[in-house]
């Protein structure tokens, strides 16, 4: 009855091991911020709200070999959906962009690299001329 008992909760470890975020290669964790307005004015009027809804993750080499429009890169970009603007997700070491499906822009703004074994703190601020 205790081997039972003990390989019950050897399995289960390893249950809620394998159902949680791997980030011992790497990840982004931070904060995206999210604006739209007109951009002839003053750059120092604009407002930016923690952003809500869907992010895609980018690679550099997926966006330097990708033929085709660029909105339909989304189909094949690694995605998640962040709440209050708070962003935690784990990529194997590489150069990434963090785009919205609003705005779909690369530049170093929206860009960062994660380093092996290491964990990417950035603050993305993202303004939508309209």
């Amino acid at each position: 009855m205790r081997f039972i008992a003990i390989c019950t909760i050897i399995v289960l470890c390893f249950t809620l091991y394998s159902c949680s975020s791997d980030f011992s290669k790497g990840g982004i964790k931070g904060t995206v911020k999210y604006g739209e307005g007109v951009c002839i004015f003053d750059h120092t009027s604009q407002y930016y709200y923690n952003y809500t809804g869907m992010v895609y993750i980018i690679s550099q080499a997926t966006k330097d070999t990708f033929s085709g429009p660029y909105y339909n890169i989304l189909k094949i970009a690694d995605s998640t959906f962040i709440s209050n603007g708070t962003i935690r997700h784990a990529l194997d070491p590489g150069i990434y962009y963090l785009c919205l499906k609003e705005h779909l822009i690369f530049n170093d703004d929206n860009q960062f690299i994660v380093n092996l074994n290491t964990t990417t703190e950035k603050t993305f601020w993202i303004y939508k001329c309209i």
